[in-house]
């Protein structure tokens, strides 16, 4: 595996922020992008919120293209939601 010395890791924050109240779930994907990932995010406790873990590094956002660069990352991800990529879609 090629390591890139500039760039240890990606992490992926851009489509969180809007977890739903009725079932709070934050999706933490690229866990079996490195071996310490699952233990750093399993010792995550955030009062009432379901932590859901994937092990794949490949989906549809920006950070597979780092993941095929045999770069570890993590995508975190709180659900889609009506204003994706809308002007709507703000930081309120």
């Amino acid at each position: 595996m090629v390591r890139n010395p500039q760039c240890a890791a990606m992490f992926n924050m851009d489509m969180i922020g809007r977890l739903k109240n009725e079932e709070p779930t934050l999706l933490v994907l690229g866990t079996g992008t490195s071996m310490v990932w699952k233990e750093v995010i399993e010792k995550i406790n955030i009062d009432g919120v379901k932590i859901n873990m994937s092990e794949s590094g490949v989906g549809p956002s920006d950070h597979t293209s780092f993941y095929l660069a045999d770069i570890p990352v993590l995508h975190f991800f709180t659900g889609s939601h009506e204003d994706y990529h809308k002007p709507t879609d703000d930081e309120d």
